[in-house]
């Protein structure tokens, strides 16, 4: 049997401070709604790159033009959080210190230091996926 993979994309948005862009999803979104997320993300569309998606994702969620840099990627499975089938997590990161245009898929964006963030994830509130990718993430930073 076959297993069909969604691809992911999560850009972790850093500032000059090594601050991190945080943000808390909506209420109304299907998967994962009022958790907390870094940066920006979302699904790779069928025939995009993840790259490009990552490009774009930045755009649509934050008003960043950037090409960010591809760090890893891990396998995911969605279905316990609301998603319907196992998934690849590609994590990009960028170094962002201009103004930021928020969509509104986020009820709540701000810039937060290494240990703020890592509260969140320990409290059971960051999206799950998001969660392993700070754990992995952390070995970078």
């Amino acid at each position: 049997m076959n297993k069909e993979y969604k691809e992911i994309v999560i850009v972790i948005v850093q500032n000059s401070k090594k601050q991190f862009l945080v943000h808390q999803r909506s209420t109304t979104k299907k998967v994962s709604p009022s958790l907390y997320g870094l940066g920006a993300g979302g699904k790779v569309e069928p025939g995009e790159h993840p790259q490009d998606a990552a490009k774009r994702e930045l755009k649509e969620e934050l008003g960043i033009a950037d090409n960010p840099k591809f760090l890893f990627s891990f396998p995911f499975d969605y279905k316990p959080y609301g998603g319907t089938i196992d998934g690849i997590t590609n994590i990009f990161q960028t170094i962002y210190d201009s103004e930021l245009n928020t969509c509104d898929e986020f009820q709540w964006t701000g810039w937060m230091n290494k240990e703020e963030v890592e509260k969140i994830a320990l409290s059971g509130k960051m999206c799950p996926d998001t969660k392993i990718a700070w754990e992995k993430f952390k070995l970078f930073c």
